[in-house]
């Protein structure tokens, strides 16, 4: 669809090289009737027009918005497309399409790593015995494919285009592991783990060539470092996902799911298809790649995109020769080049005037890859074998923490890849892994299962660090028209070492098992390795720019081998021709010499203007680490005192009456479940001193308290309830128990049945089933150890599905903290960088302060609802967290029935989000005064446990049994309990807890301003702030600046608290300051405090009277939005509430 203004538009079509460029001239004139250039109506797809905005792609293709947007200048631009194009990533950075890009290649990274370790665990499963030939001949299937993926991909991969190889190798990856779950023997199933060996191969070196080309020179190694990380995720979860599927439960040998290798090989060749899912509709072609192959204007659309996602509107343009006669000569050169056979382009790989001691550097990196590979897929596809070998307990469950120790691994490595080197981190981590390898070997067969499995996971860390090494390293070597060539030849050789690797342990694995020579074997290749990549030339000799290796050597030796003759006519493009003598290299030369590229733009360049210093305070950033760690860990704090389901363990007590509720009496079950709880805990079982006492495997626990009865008894049962362990959660039945209990003397005490059981409900679905018995001291004492034991019934599936909800809450929980906070800092920083904050001084450098996001998360309306549901259907564990609070004799079991109850300061978050309409239907926003989030999840932590601990050690514990049996019918109430109500009843006690609070605050400042005036200058300060941000703010220091700014939005709600969002949340926890460094004075003399615009303000748009617009003009030179009474524009009429809120350049939502 092609888009079009209604300024008069003459373009021009030049075809060179079977290439459209075009260029645009327009009628559209400033104040002072300059004319300027309007951008070129471009033609998107269906694809780009989805992932466009509507707001970017009118801005884009605007011509009103042209003049202000960010060109090249084109007295300042490379003549050359590459070279343009080069200038162009540089300049574009890195941004969202970027992070989201390396996630994308990182999750192809991780299926692959997913195929190739899937093999181990399936022979460790197989149905029937398999020889040692058998299982070489299946895991060296899949490196043998690779081997050849890696010489299919030496051949195509320049060819044919990265993105379309990514594709086809996906494609054959998936479908090769479908049909490898369906082989009806070992030999179709190597032949069709070779052929997903073939699709490995090739996509590997694919992935990070693609990155390589779409990132900046600067940002290479942290991006790589990402693809490779998510190595580690697909290890992760190949091994969870074999434990679920093969394994046991963790201390059993009950298998968790009782399925077959063959459904595990299914669900491992899903990320493939999921994979090439998000790379076919989110990855481009890399523009250096398009650009290389004559397709400049694809090159064009593609960077245009990659800006517009990134939030930025500017339109590359490329232009090329204006003499159509010259288009059949580069034709024909691009012909010739692409028709270079393969064994020409593999001589490439080891002769380049770019690259110094090429040959060198490509045999030293073929011994490395060939030994790492060697040592790393040797171990990994065998490490279940080793830890059977070496009586390891639960191998799948240790494969896990196997896995996992590749993430220190990859932090490690990102930040060492860049501060020690490529070639040292290579070197350095291969010895180490060498070393490791060497350790192993000399300990004793089956000396400490800590040690080998600690060994075992310092090799995967090592191993981890060395493939970081090797993937930036190799991949900067090579010039980019050999890169994907090079890079999959690499790789094909070090597949074959993985495949020889295979075949060498498959035979030391037997059966018998030689694990001390497989092991000296791998310490010995690893360190070759090591010494290979010592030899290599050091970081520094790497080609520095991507233009074509060719170019220089072209233009230096035109002089040599003919004439140069250039055209400039003005307004035309550079020619310049070349004759050159016939070589090897000539018709490269002559191609890549031909083209001089200039722009024809109309507009006056504006005077290049200083770049600003901008820098994230060190404070703030590790504060940062700690607000999102806490965030993003929040749902799992649960399981500081929950199990985690692999270490839920079968029930042992029956259930079938609570299952079946039969017309048989509840008597039986009970004698049943006393029987259980007494053979479990009792004098001999439980220490002396042991008040609370949880079994996690089993998921029971026990309270017991020593009480003194009166020996004559007391009919006055509401005087000794209270004392009774677990009092609180009593059926009516229980209750009738302990006072007839009491009433008896202690003779009769003996002569009757001294427990009682019932079982508990939540809406009618079984949770738990509990009792409570005495054990008398002494024969002539009326004093009695009281035990309460409580059984819960959660069931294994319950708990893995609570952990599903927990994770995809995490999960929402970065997405938020991305797409509500973090992103919007980009924009900000551009516009701090370009334009500044203004302030008339000298200010050469920025310092942003870092604001806290926690508001936003705790605020959001799903995340609120999930964890309140969260505490509600886990009431089971809060209950042993109340029985925790009951008692002060074990001070850290108190401690964690808090911080479980603590949890319940979802209910007050819950109440200060879904409150919010009406408080703003009722207009009562000046009647509340915004809560600190903090403050509360503070607090919850010290007044639920006190709470609870005043609710069941007084006579308050009668109203809570009332509570669990009113709504049980009248047949059910001496054996059952039901909880919804008591539980509502203390959530909606915590619930009130902040509506209280705001109140009381507000009407306490409003008593006290009465007598104070308020300055409306304390709004900008540092001090104006949540309790925990003052602290933090202090500690920094950097309040002292001569002139601060901002809190706009603040002096606003103190004028009319209408304009309040969230009246009961504080807001003032996300604001970011910045501090202007003056060069001249040498101190931090501008202070600006910056608000979330949209997350804050409500701009009243339904009361016209108050109602805040939004400019329509566009600020190219706000660094961010201001809100003043000034009117952009004289055809705008000023609104009513004298306010208008004028937005930051390139959609800044940040506001002084």
């Amino acid at each position: 669809m092609l888009l079009s203004s209604n300024t008069s538009r003459i373009r021009r079509q030049r075809e060179v090289d079977g290439i459209s460029f075009h260029e645009y001239e327009s009628d559209v004139h400033d104040d002072n009737n300059t004319p300027h250039r309007s951008d070129p109506a471009r033609v998107f797809s269906a694809t780009e027009r989805n992932t466009l905005s509507t707001t970017t792609m009118s801005a884009a293709l605007s011509p009103r918005s042209t003049a202000t947007r960010n060109r090249l200048d084109p007295g300042k631009s490379k003549s050359c497309a590459k070279e343009l194009v080069d200038e162009e990533v540089e300049l574009l950075g890195s941004g969202f399409f970027h992070m989201r890009m390396a996630m994308i290649l990182g999750l192809g990274n991780s299926a692959d790593a997913v195929e190739i370790l899937a093999m181990g665990y399936i022979l460790g499963s197989f149905d029937d015995p398999i020889s040692a030939y058998e299982s070489s001949l299946v895991t060296s299937a899949v490196f043998l494919g690779m081997f050849f993926g890696g010489i299919v991909g030496t051949i195509l991969g320049d060819k044919y285009g990265r993105r379309f190889l990514m594709l086809l190798c996906l494609a054959v990856n998936g479908v090769a592991g479908l049909f490898a779950a369906c082989s009806p023997t070992l030999v179709w199933m190597a032949f069709f783990r070779f052929v997903a060996g073939v699709g490995i191969g090739g996509i590997a070196p694919m992935l990070f060539a693609v990155c390589l080309e779409h990132v900046p020179k600067d940002a290479r190694g942290k991006y790589i470092t990402v693809i490779s990380a998510f190595w580690m995720i697909g290890s992760i979860f190949t091994a969870v996902l074999a434990w679920v599927m093969l394994g046991c439960y963790w201390g059993t040998t009950t298998r968790i799911l009782n399925v077959s290798w063959r459904a595990f090989s299914v669900c491992a060749s899903i990320p493939c298809f999921v994979a090439f899912g998000l790379i076919y509709a989110y990855v481009p072609e890399s523009p250096r790649y398009l650009v290389s192959k004559g397709r400049i204007q694809e090159a064009s659309d593609t960077l245009t995109l990659i800006y517009s996602i990134n939030g930025r509107s500017r339109l590359p343009n490329f232009s090329g020769p204006d003499d159509v006669a010259d288009a059949a000569t580069t034709r024909r050169l691009v012909e010739r080049r692409e028709s270079l056979h393969w064994n020409e382009r593999f001589l490439l790989m080891f002769d380049s005037r770019e690259v110094k001691n090429l040959k060198w550097t490509t045999i030293l990196l073929l011994m490395s890859t060939f030994c790492l590979s060697f040592g790393s897929y040797g171990i990994s596809t065998w490490v279940t074998r080793v830890f059977q070998s070496t009586n390891v307990h639960n191998p799948y469950a240790n494969d896990i923490l196997y896995a996992s120790a590749a993430l220190p691994g990859n932090l490690i490595g990102l930040y060492l890849v860049d501060s020690w080197g490529r070639r040292n981190l290579f070197a350095g981590t291969l010895f180490l892994a060498a070393l490791c390898g060497f350790l192993f070997s000399c300990s004793p067969n089956g000396e400490s299962q800590v040690f080998t499995v600690g060994i075992c996971c310092l090799y995967q860390c090592a191993t981890t660090m060395a493939w970081i090494g090797y993937d930036v390293l190799s991949a900067e070597v090579y010039p980019l028209h050999i890169r994907v060539s090079a890079l999959c030849f690499i790789s094909s050789t070090g597949r074959f070492g993985a495949a020889l690797a295979q075949v060498v342990n498959g035979f030391l694995m037997g059966p018998p098992a030689d694990i001390q020579t497989l092991l000296l074997v791998t310490t010995t290749v690893m360190a070759v390795g090591g010494v290979s990549v010592l030899l290599l030339d050091d970081d520094k000799a790497k080609p520095e720019t991507e233009t074509d290796p060719l170019l220089a050597p072209a233009l230096s030796s035109s002089s040599q081998s003919g004439s140069v003759s250039p055209d400039t006519k003005p307004g035309r493009c550079e020619v310049t021709r070349v004759t050159v003598t016939k070589s090897a290299r000539g018709f490269y030369a002559l191609f890549l010499a031909h083209v001089r590229m200039a722009k024809k733009v109309h507009a006056l360049p504006a005077p290049p203007t200083p770049r600003r210093r901008i820098y994230f305070c060190l404070h703030s950033r590790i504060y940062t680490v700690g607000y999102v760690l806490n965030l993003i860990l929040m749902p799992f704090k649960a399981y500081l005192t929950e199990p985690l389901p692999w270490t839920l363990q079968p029930l042992s007590l029956d259930t079938a009456w609570l299952e079946a509720k039969t017309a048989s009496p509840f008597a039986g079950f009970a004698n049943t479940t006393m029987a259980f709880f007494a053979s479990k805990y009792n004098h001999e079982s439980v220490a002396p001193d042991r008040v609370f006492t949880r079994d996690t495997e089993a998921n029971t626990y026990l309270l017991r308290f020593t009480i003194a009865l009166p020996p004559d008894g007391d009919a006055r049962c509401v005087n000794h309830m209270h004392q009774f362990p677990g009092a609180i959660f009593y059926s009516q039945g229980m209750a009738a128990f302990v006072c007839t209990f009491v009433s008896r003397n202690a003779t009769t005490r003996l002569n009757y049945p001294m427990h009682q059981c019932q079982y508990d409900t939540v809406v009618g679905i079984d949770i738990a089933t509990s009792c409570t018995w005495a054990m008398p001291i002494g024969l002539e004492d009326s004093s009695y150890q009281v035990y309460h034991a409580v059984q819960l019934l959660e069931t294994p599936l319950f708990s893995w599905l609570n952990l599903c909800v927990r994770v995809g809450l995490m999960g929402l929980i970065i997405y938020l903290l991305w797409h509500l906070y973090y992103r919007h800092y980009a924009p900000l920083v551009y516009n701090l960088r370009e334009w500044g904050l203004g302030g008339g001084t000298n200010q050469a450098s920025y310092v942003v302060q870092l604001g806290d996001p926690t508001w936003l998360i705790l605020n959001h309306p799903l995340v609120s609802l999930i964890m309140l549901l969260d505490c509600f259907f886990n009431v089971g564990y809060g209950g042993a967290a109340c029985c925790r609070t009951s008692q002060l004799t074990d001070m850290g079991q108190f401690c964690l029935g808090c911080l479980y109850g603590s949890r319940t300061v979802w209910s007050s978050y819950f109440t200060m989000r879904y409150s919010t309409p009406l408080l703003k239907y009722m207009q009562w926003e000046n009647e509340f005064q915004p809560v600190d989030p903090g403050v509360m999840a503070l607090t919850a932590s010290f007044y639920a446990g006190p709470l609870v601990y005043l609710i069941s050690r007084t006579p308050l514990v009668l109203m809570f049994q009332w509570m669990n049996y009113v709504t049980v019918p009248e047949s059910q109430r001496l054996e059952r309990v039901e909880g919804a109500m008591s539980m509502l009843s203390f959530l909606l006690l915590l619930a009130s807890v902040p509506l209280i609070h705001s109140f009381v605050a507000q009407y306490g400042h409003r008593h006290h301003t009465n007598h104070e005036s308020s300055a409306t200058e304390r709004f900008v300060t540092t001090r104006f702030n949540d309790w925990k941000h003052r602290y933090l703010f202090w500690f920094r220091r950097l309040h002292l600046c001569s002139r601060k700014e901002g809190g706009t939005l603040y002096r606003l709600f103190a004028e009319n608290p209408r304009y309040k969002k969230y009246p009961l949340v504080s807001t003032r926890g996300s604001d970011c300051f910045v501090y202007g460094w003056d060069a001249d004075a040498d101190a931090y003399v501008h202070q600006v405090r910056l608000s979330l615009v949209y997350a804050a303000l409500d701009r009243q748009t339904t009361c016209p009277s108050q109602a805040i617009p939004i400019c329509p003009a566009d600020h190219p030179t706000y660094a961010a939005g201001v809100m003043n009474a000034h009117v952009c524009g004289q055809s705008v009429s000023p609104p009513s509430s004298r306010k208008s809120i004028h937005m930051g350049a390139n959609e800044c939502q940040w506001m002084q």
